[in-house]
């Protein structure tokens, strides 16, 4: 059964910075905000902004960890939630098919 979504969640994927963190995040599993920053080239208080929306609409999940083991500081970090990314699609696909059929 699919879990409803917030709309703002589906807009999400639709934001080329949250989509370019959301697939490097896919790609690497976790990554702290600084990680994030510096592979895609955006600003981390930017990067920071995007990642607080995406886990606000349950898209990501943080969390704290000491990532570095040569460091004695631990880093805010970040992961997909990969249910609700698939809840997203699936009700994006949902209302695309609902248009097309509209339009047929």
């Amino acid at each position: 059964m699919t879990e409803k979504v917030s709309p703002q969640a589906i807009v999400s994927l639709f934001i080329p910075s949250r989509r370019k963190i959301l697939k490097l995040l896919l790609s690497h599993g976790a990554l702290s905000y600084r990680d994030i920053s510096e592979e895609l080239g955006i600003d981390e208080h930017v990067v920071l902004h995007h990642c607080r929306e995406m886990e606000s609409q349950g898209l990501i999940t943080s969390y704290m960890s000491k990532i570095y083991p040569d460091e004695d500081r631990v880093y805010l970090c970040y992961q997909v939630d990969t249910d609700c990314l698939v809840n997203c699609m699936t009700a994006f696909l949902k209302v695309f098919v609902e248009l097309l059929k509209a339009c047929l």
